[in-house]
């Protein structure tokens, strides 16, 4: 809808007398969806009931100049309006939202709606050509992404908790939203993750660094000769405890601090010194902090237009400040940080509070016993072998992830682990997609028996056969802005001046949910695979090719939370 209103908004400019008006109001609503108006009789000639999808008032025609005709005397629209009208319709057989009608009403309104056959028509084979690149535009940028997550050391299956899952599954999920718009993406500082992490949550194992030592020694001498040390003879005695270490440098970088707060860069006021030796994650200090990130940035061979993204949580979030500072003033390359910083994750339970000292893997069990015991339920004692424990891996993962990325990043998560707070939606989402997989399996068995004929190609389907308005807010709400969707959710990376920015993160997940109920709610009543009598095969056609660019979707979101769909339930 934004790009239909952006086009008429467009025309506006182009044929409107009074530009200095449209230019000043341009960025209010002046295009309104006709979402709780009463549809009006439109101009002469025309049914009652015509549909109207957006308007724009009379009184917003005359203000930009147009003189209205009103009910009074038909047909006296200036020259300029109608032109307008006439351009708008001729040129909107180019918009991914063509136009059926755009006439005025009695009462002096523009009304406009929409030609929902050529859009199912567009936007459905859009879906078909792109495929597994549907809903992903290359962004025009040119820069590298270098994405740092601070989470400290996770050898041990023990050592890993649900605070630093999160940080792994945020780090995950933007290393694959960033591909996915053809962003180079690099790592640093990734911890050497369990097997289990990898195995259940598909996140790959990155190599450990090879010794960095020559970019310490850089660093370090960049830092000794740096305009911010503190020079011995004026530390306090508190300064001289932290700068006792041979190797560490103590630098004053508090007006830095505050010049940086005057451009928007809103560092902590309470950064005063950093001490290059103090502990940055776990048992890592800033310097060899930096010099990880250091080792990459030599690597790309570039020294500007990167972006470093660090992932961590509010009690790391002062330290990571301290590691951006570092970078900016002792290092050869220009990069702009930005901090995606998040909450903790908290489990509740009617246990005392000195027994929910929980890992991550303690958690998974707990969930995947529920998850186990829930199918049994449903299929009995055909529960069993291989294939069952993979799927209930499967199903358990999907979960976790939508319980722990379902959530606005900077909030902190409260878990539950009793059975009646389990997390369903993962599950919900999953059974969904599986339905459309069985679907089409039973299509294809039914074509391969002869029962049906194929599916016709998209080119030859009549789509004006969808006449649900469940089908048009399918389409309209999910199918067509998937792809903006996506590029908005990664636009606060590179518009924002920093540090901290807000990136909602738990939008595909509350996407993926919102879709799948109102999907489950269109299946359930409507019979898509019928009889195959000559006069219902059209409409049935047309479903299938509108349930396919919904299943198209649902993957291509679902790749991006790195979760693997089941074809059956």
């Amino acid at each position: 809808m934004d790009r239909l209103t952006q086009n008429i908004e467009n025309h506006f400019n182009l044929f409107a007398s009074n530009k200095p008006w449209i230019d000043i109001k341009y960025n209010k609503r002046i295009i309104r969806r006709n979402q709780f108006r009463n549809n009006e009789s439109l101009s002469q000639g025309l049914l009652a009931n015509r549909r109207c999808d957006v308007y724009v008032p009379g009184g917003v025609l005359r203000a930009a100049g147009f003189t209205v005709a009103d009910q009074t005397c038909k047909g006296d629209e200036t020259i300029e309006l109608i032109n307008m009208m006439s351009s708008m319709q001729e040129e909107s057989k180019n918009w991914i939202l063509p136009l059926d009608s755009c006439c005025l009403s009695p009462s002096g309104s523009l009304n406009i709606s929409i030609s929902r056959r050529q859009t199912f028509e567009k936007v459905l084979k859009m879906v078909q050509d792109e495929g597994d690149r549907y809903g992903y535009k290359t962004l025009s940028m040119n820069q590298d992404v270098l994405l740092h997550c601070a989470v400290g050391p996770t050898n041990q299956e023990s050592d890993m908790t649900l605070t630093q899952l999160r940080a792994l599954l945020l780090r995950d999920h933007m290393e694959i939203m960033l591909k996915s718009v053809k962003l180079p993406v690099h790592n640093a500082g990734q911890p050497n993750i369990p097997i289990w992490i990898s195995e259940v949550f598909l996140i790959s194992r990155h190599e450990k660094l090879p010794t960095v030592e020559h970019c310490t020694k850089k660093l370090q001498t960049s830092l000794e000769e740096s305009e911010f040390r503190v020079p011995t003879e004026s530390m306090t005695e508190e300064n001289r405890l932290q700068a006792s270490n041979a190797c560490n440098v103590l630098l004053n970088v508090s007006g830095y601090v505050e010049e940086q707060r005057t451009i928007g860069k809103n560092y902590s006021k309470n950064i005063k010194t950093i001490s290059v030796n103090e502990t940055g994650t776990e048992s890592v200090n800033l310097l060899e902090e930096l010099s990880m990130i250091e080792f990459v940035l030599d690597s790309l061979k570039k020294t500007v237009d990167i972006f470093v993204l660090h992932i961590t949580s509010h009690d790391r979030e002062y330290k990571q400040q301290c590691l951006d500072i570092l970078q900016r003033i002792c290092s050869q390359h220009k990069c702009q940080h930005v901090h995606l910083v998040h909450g903790h994750v908290q489990v509740e339970s009617s246990m005392p509070p000195g027994h929910m000292q929980i890992s991550a893997h303690e958690f998974f069990k707990v969930r995947s016993k529920q998850m186990r015991k829930a199918s049994e339920m449903k299929h009995g004692e055909t529960i069993q072998g291989e294939m069952w424990d993979a799927r209930i891996a499967r199903l358990t993962s999907a979960a976790l992830k939508f319980e722990l990325l379902g959530t606005s990043p900077h909030n902190n998560i409260k878990l539950n682990l009793g059975e009646e707070a389990e997390s369903r939606d993962g599950v919900f989402v999953m059974y969904n997609y599986a339905r459309l997989s069985t679907l089409f399996n039973k299509l294809e068995q039914r074509v391969h028996a002869q029962y049906y004929p194929p599916l016709p190609d998209i080119k030859d389907i009549d789509f004006s056969f969808l006449k649900e308005e469940a089908e048009w807010y399918i389409l309209f709400q999910y199918i067509l802005p998937f792809p903006d969707i996506v590029a908005e959710l990664l636009q606060p990376i590179f518009n924002s001046i920093g540090p901290r920015i807000q990136l909602q993160t738990h939008k595909i997940c509350a996407f993926l949910m919102n879709l799948s109920k109102d999907l489950s709610t269109y299946y359930s009543r409507t019979h898509v695979l019928g009889e195959p009598r000559q006069h219902l095969l059209p409409v049935m056609f047309a479903r299938l090719h509108l349930l396919k660019a919904v299943q198209r979707v649902m993957l291509n979101s679902l790749s991006l939370l790195n979760i693997q769909p089941l074809q059956q339930m």
